[in-house]
């Protein structure tokens, strides 16, 4: 599960770096190109990496849920399990 984490991150990590570095050569080349066509590329890039980094950390937000969810169910149905089992018992005695 923490390698999914890790991937998560890191994919969202280059994903944010390559929009950078394509805002750095449209802004580059944008004293050459016509500008109108450029801000339409900068807007169009910067919001599709924004787009997959906020759905990457969404996907690693609810990774997390579901893991302490399923952590919580786990060791509340073996404590209560162990403490009926134990209660049981004992009436039996």
């Amino acid at each position: 599960m923490i390698a999914i984490f890790v991937v998560l991150v890191l994919v969202a990590v280059v994903v944010v770096a390559a929009a950078a570095a394509v805002v750095v050569v449209v802004v580059v080349v944008e004293v050459v190109v016509v500008e109108v066509v450029v801000v339409v590329v900068v807007i169009v890039v910067v919001t599709t990496a924004t787009v997959v980094v906020l759905a990457s950390l969404a996907a690693v937000i609810v990774a997390v849920i579901v893991v302490v969810v399923v952590v919580v169910v786990v060791v509340v149905g073996s404590s209560s399990s162990s403490s009926s089992s134990s209660s049981s018992s004992s009436r039996n005695g």
